[in-house]
């Protein structure tokens, strides 16, 4: 989808839209990037006896770009808090049990996609919290009755919890454990461990 490769780090791959080339939809490209190799990791899986698990970080913003290094040794690189937080993102996908986790700087651009709203993070080195979202399909699955049924509970639920309602949101919470998608499971033991502290 017209990435740029920058590394391969032990058994992660660091890679990045909009430069050296201008790309508009680079937020897009970056979605259906995501959604491309949970398909192909699905594919693989198949084949294999123990499955393979991926966790994908993706945030967007302004950063350095170009030859980065010094004399002895250099290559071309983004560097810059945007990458930090990708990084940092791509980190808590373990502790929700997500294959992907995105910001709003990224979501912001993938309106049909079927996007959801995970939470709100501290992330070291910044003072206000981080909205985080995960990518559940494309299109077909954004316009979905199921999908847009159970996004609305979520955020029914989210509210309920933000706002401490937390009887009313571990009730919500008992519901949407019915009809989610299989991978939120762990999202939602999160969330119930959460709720029995502050009840």
């Amino acid at each position: 989808n017209g990435a740029t490769i920058d590394k391969y780090m032990g058994d992660a791959i660091m890679a990045f839209w909009n430069a050296p080339i201008d790309m508009p939809d680079h937020r897009k490209r970056a979605g259906e990037s995501v959604l491309g190799m949970l398909a192909a990791l699905e594919k693989l899986n198949a084949s294999l006896e123990r499955p393979v698990r991926i966790g994908v970080g993706l945030n967007s913003g302004v950063c350095c770009v170009g030859n980065l290094g010094s004399r002895q040794r250099f290559d071309y690189s983004a560097i810059g808090d945007p990458v930090n937080l990708a990084s940092r993102v791509e980190g808590l996908t373990k502790l929700y049990g997500l294959s992907n986790l995105l910001t709003a700087s990224t979501a912001e651009g993938l309106a049909d996609l079927a996007l959801v709203e995970v939470d709100l993070v501290a992330v070291v080195g910044r003072d206000e919290p981080t909205a985080v979202y995960t990518i559940l399909g494309g299109p077909e699955v954004a316009a979905s009755p199921d999908f847009l049924a159970f996004r609305d509970e979520h955020g029914l639920f989210l509210a309920a919890y933000r706002g401490r309602q937390f009887e009313a949101a571990a009730e919500r919470l008992r519901g949407l454990r019915q009809a989610a998608p299989a991978q939120f499971a762990k999202v939602y033991d999160e969330y119930a461990q959460r709720l029995a502290i502050f009840a």
